[in-house]
């Protein structure tokens, strides 16, 4: 199934939302407060800001089904943001414009970059699996700028970070 929210998305009073399939597209920001929980097993397109003051893990369950959280705009720089390091299953990057963090934010399963980078400032993007295929279609214009910390086991990665405006793999 698919659902689209024309407006800022509010999960407020230890309140949940849970979504197992398909595709929610939220044309704002998106704000998750108060104790409450997104737990995602499908899609979640966002064109706004993530703002996460609650629960930390967008996960459902056992984890036998990824959810990817895409940020997509082309007109609007995003961020994540709030008092919670937010842990996502799948962050998928779609924006040329750039995602901004302004709080720690943690992937367990893949980083996939479309267009744009992500820019820590002083904050870290924690990639937590080992797997050296996580993090996937990255080049010269599509990377971290700024600090990544990577979980590693004895094989080969290739880590693309850099700054602003310097690249290197």
């Amino acid at each position: 199934t698919t659902g689209e929210i024309d407006a800022n998305r509010y999960i407020n009073d230890s309140s949940s939302v849970t979504r197992t399939d398909g595709l929610m597209v939220i044309t704002n920001h998106f704000y998750n407060i108060n104790g409450s929980q997104l737990q995602l097993d499908g899609k979640l397109q966002l064109s706004g800001y993530f703002h996460n003051s609650a629960v930390a893990s967008l996960a459902v369950g056992d984890k036998s089904k990824i959810g990817e959280v895409e940020f997509v705009s082309s007109t609007l720089p995003q961020q994540i943001q709030g008092s919670s390091v937010t842990e996502f299953e799948k962050l998928r990057v779609n924006n040329p414009l750039n995602i901004t963090l302004y709080q720690d934010a943690i992937i367990d399963s893949m980083l996939d970059f479309d267009t744009g980078k992500i820019v820590t400032r002083t904050y870290k993007l924690i990639v937590r699996n080992k797997r050296n295929d996580v993090i996937v279609d990255y080049d010269s214009t599509k990377y971290i700028a700024g600090n990544l910390r990577r979980y590693v086991r004895d094989t080969t990665y290739y880590l693309p970070v850099g700054t602003a405006s310097k690249y290197e793999q």
